[in-house]
């Protein structure tokens, strides 16, 4: 049997054309997947359906059970005080470390333009920074947002600066509400008019 033949993911006797059948009569007898967890349901959409809505995180309609832009660490950072520069497009941050280890934390950067019809439904990612804590650290940092960092895509498919009214969240997380029971801690929104 050729390696290429041989599915890693499942027992080494299992091929890729059994894994195939398998999952295709999975896709073909359940038209939306449902999960439990907790008090929470979650859908996931048919495996043939391409469109966008409750696929990614800038599109998901009901709540997701690890959301965009959470990670699993060992330890408790917070993002404690941001500021944004709109001449630099710079964004400051401070962080602290609460636990007694270190830890490697990303630090995120989320917009949601609350004018523009063109908006996609959620926050988008927009910038982040990996910071290294050690126990107890409180650090500075900065964060650079590109030139597209407050633009969305319009019905041309071209990417357009359009509204004058934002919101900037930074944290180590998303702004959402599965992450802050997941963490404890919330995004700092920042209010931002141009």
């Amino acid at each position: 049997m050729a390696i290429s033949n041989i599915c890693c993911t499942r027992s080494c006797s299992e091929t890729v054309a059994d894994r195939e059948n398998r999952v295709c009569s999975v896709s073909k007898t359940n038209k939306i997947s449902k999960r439990k967890s907790g008090n929470h349901d979650y859908e996931i959409p048919d495996f043939t359906d391409y469109s966008l809505k409750n696929r990614t995180y800038r599109y998901v309609e009901q709540g997701v059970l690890y959301p965009f832009g959470y990670g699993l660490t060992y330890g408790r950072a917070e993002v404690i005080s941001a500021a944004y520069d709109s001449e630099s497009k710079k964004v400051s941050y401070e962080i602290v470390n609460h636990s007694d280890r270190a830890v490697e934390e990303t630090v995120q950067v989320y917009k949601k333009n609350r004018t523009s019809k063109w908006e996609v439904r959620n926050t988008v990612l927009c910038g982040f920074a990996k910071v290294c804590l050690a126990p107890g650290e409180t650090r500075q940092g900065e964060i650079q947002l590109d030139e597209y960092a407050f633009t969305v895509v319009n019905d041309q498919g071209k990417r357009v600066q359009d509204g004058s009214d934002y919101l900037l969240y930074v944290g180590t997380h998303g702004p959402d509400k599965r992450s802050e029971e997941l963490t404890g801690t919330k995004a700092i929104a920042l209010d931002i008019k141009f």
